[in-house]
């Protein structure tokens, strides 16, 4: 918005310096900048989930790694086993459902990533570790609540631990939770992946 402001602005300047009124042409030109704020933005976007994107992601952790204090992983459980059984229409939903729930108690120090898949990240600015389990609790019961379900780990950055090392501790929780939640429902993943 703000480019499109300075487009607007920019173009009354050139109409009052040659001595005109060009309001279609100050439209125009308004028109364009938007265009090209909006395009560029889409670039960081999940188009399914509405969340950030991989990409997004990638270059969040880049210019914020000094503000972020804990990293977590989400992954949605059984979204093959949903797709399978009545298709990946249904599959979508869960994810869109799933990017809603974690979208619904974030603000500019926790932001939500569908980084692919059925997977997801968040990071955590300035937050302490019990906001950061406040936030998986309340999102995990939301997403409960809607009718699906995910595993997930975090890891604080604390001390030496870069953020990698923090994304990697989370991972494994998170499927360490996973492979729990698989064998307390009587499921063994690796077989159902071979099938």
């Amino acid at each position: 918005m703000f480019l499109c402001v300075i487009g607007c602005l920019a173009a009354s300047v050139v109409d009052a310096f040659y001595g005109g009124t060009h309001i279609n042409e100050a439209i125009m030109i308004s028109s364009i900048f938007l265009y090209i704020y909006l395009r560029s933005h889409d670039i960081f976007l999940d188009p399914l989930t509405s969340l950030r994107n991989r990409i997004a992601f990638y270059n969040d952790t880049e210019q914020r790694k000094n503000e972020i204090t804990a990293v977590a992983a989400i992954d949605m459980n059984g979204l093959k086993e949903l797709n399978d059984a009545k298709g990946h229409a249904e599959g979508d939903r869960a994810l869109m459902a799933i990017g809603t729930c974690l979208m619904k108690n974030s603000d500019r120090s926790i932001v939500p990533y569908r980084v692919g898949g059925d997977e997801f990240t968040v990071l955590f600015s300035h937050q302490s570790e019990e906001e950061v389990k406040q936030y998986l609790d309340q999102a995990a019961k939301d997403i409960e609540a809607s009718g699906f379900s995910v595993s997930a780990g975090y890891a604080m950055k604390t001390g030496d631990k870069s953020l990698d090392n923090a994304l990697h501790e989370a991972d494994r929780i998170m499927y360490g939770n996973k492979a729990a939640y698989y064998q307390q429902k009587g499921k063994d993943r690796r077989s159902s992946a071979r099938s």
